[in-house]
């Protein structure tokens, strides 16, 4: 089954995102994270999301302010 949502998590904090795909290019730009927003860390991990963090749109705005966050510096 094609999963839409995912998790990154941070191996050293435990900061962590959902992100969904929508499949188009233009996704794939916006959902770019290289390193994390908290302790510029690398080792992000990917990881399947609870069904709760899936359909609560609080994620999906915690997504939009780090992203925010990250252009603006």
């Amino acid at each position: 089954m094609y999963q839409r949502s995912f998790k990154l998590v941070c191996q050293n904090c435990s900061w962590y995102v959902i992100l969904r795909r929508n499949g188009g290019m233009i996704s794939m730009f916006l959902n770019n994270f290289n390193s994390c927003p908290k302790c510029k860390c690398e080792d992000l991990v990917t990881l399947k999301p609870s069904i709760k963090e899936t359909i609560n749109p609080l994620e999906q705005f915690k997504k939009f302010y780090y992203l925010i966050a990250k252009n603006r510096k």
